[in-house]
């Protein structure tokens, strides 16, 4: 089982694995939002788990922070450069060429930013993953603290537990 903050209502064994085969039939497309001071290789071991899944997985950097964390470092110019709302503006963009439901999945700052994205209507799903909560009357997200897991637990290997379990409830509470 899976250790969950106060706000989980749901144990981890009801939305194992055995429901992610059947919700490729619903929702196909996961995005992956990453938090600050990482890139989308933070996400690597997740993309793979889903990829090996049958979803089709997006993990789309920051505008300007396309480059490795190793080159960033070197160069923190475009760190310096980047916006909150030209984050979110990028990943509007992501989203809006998608032709598919989709589940938004941020971890840390992009759990705020798949809440703000939830907010203007896109994604079926949000998971919140070690975030800053917030609730409007719009947003369906859930953030879930993993306690006794580390705060970047994306870029932990061997986490699939966990990495099955966000789509999972995502899948159980999709908006229409």
């Amino acid at each position: 089982m899976l250790g969950l903050g106060a706000d989980a209502a749901e144990p981890a064994e009801e939305a194992g694995p055995d429901l992610l085969p059947a919700a490729r039939d619903m929702i196909d497309t996961i995005v992956l939002i990453h938090g600050f001071c990482v890139t989308p290789r933070s996400w690597e071991h997740w993309v793979a788990h889903y990829d090996k899944r049958g979803f089709r997985v997006l993990a789309p950097g920051y505008p300007s922070l396309e480059e490795e964390v190793e080159a960033l470092n070197a160069d923190p110019a475009p760190v310096e450069a980047i916006t909150i709302p030209g984050i979110v503006e990028h990943l509007e963009s992501v989203v809006q060429a998608l032709d598919t439901p989709l589940i938004l999945i941020g971890h840390s700052a992009g759990g705020v930013f798949t809440q703000l994205l939830m907010d203007k209507g896109y994604g079926a799903a949000g998971v919140a993953l070690n975030a800053k909560h917030y609730r409007s009357e719009k947003t369906l997200t859930r953030v879930p603290e993993f306690s006794g897991m580390p705060h970047l637990l994306p870029a932990v290997p061997g986490r699939e537990d966990a990495a099955d379990y966000v789509p999972a409830w995502a899948l159980r509470h999709a908006r229409a």
